[in-house]
């Protein structure tokens, strides 16, 4: 086990960093338990739908319909409602709606990072080349003008990941990585969008 950690120990202080980049450079933007750490769609949207959710499953009654929208509308087809997408579930679970809003957007920042400095490591770039590619990723226009659309992070988090699995299968035509892109692939289809 500590051969692992020092055979690994740049992968996982770039893990580490990678995890604590978006805490610090969003650290004026959000109180993390008191503002939703964008404005827009979430609290039109997105927060109402996931109260909707956690409240029926606090119920224990099926989340099938959003009565709340004209004469009642399928929330369970509502992609964006991301009832399926475990890790917005489990936080959802575990904290206050504010509080697991904002710790999913953060989370999803730090893995644009960390999944595409590894999908670049197994091109075998050196690692300040794919953690740089995983800052410039994380941060990019694109990605940062989504937070607002947190389904959106769902969806488009997984890709380096899936791709990463089906590079690995093109190298080994070993099929449990294309399973597990496949699982990722799911990930990104119940994110939502």
């Amino acid at each position: 086990m500590k051969n692992y950690f020092i055979k690994n120990r740049i992968n996982i202080l770039i893990i580490i960093i990678f995890s604590i980049l978006p805490w610090v450079f969003f650290n004026d933007s959000f109180k993390i338990n008191s503002v939703i750490f964008a404005n827009g769609d979430p609290n039109l949207i997105a927060l109402p739908m996931r109260q909707l959710v956690m409240d029926s499953i606090k119920n224990l009654e099926p989340p099938f319909w959003n009565r709340y929208i004209f004469s009642g509308f399928p929330l369970f087809a509502n992609p964006q409602a991301s009832i399926f997408y475990p890790i917005v579930f489990i936080l959802d679970l575990l904290f206050p709606l504010t509080v697991s809003y904002n710790i999913s957007i953060l989370l999803h920042y730090s893995l644009f990072g960390i999944f595409l400095f590894f999908f670049l490591d197994e091109y075998k770039l050196n690692k300040l080349a794919s953690f740089t590619a995983g800052m410039i990723f994380m941060f990019s226009g694109f990605i940062i003008s989504h937070k607002g659309q947190p389904w959106m992070l769902y969806a488009m988090v997984w890709c380096p990941l899936i791709l990463l699995f089906l590079e690995k299968f093109r190298k080994t035509r070993r099929f449990e990585f294309v399973l597990v892109a496949s699982i990722f692939y799911s990930f990104s289809f119940f994110g939502g969008s």
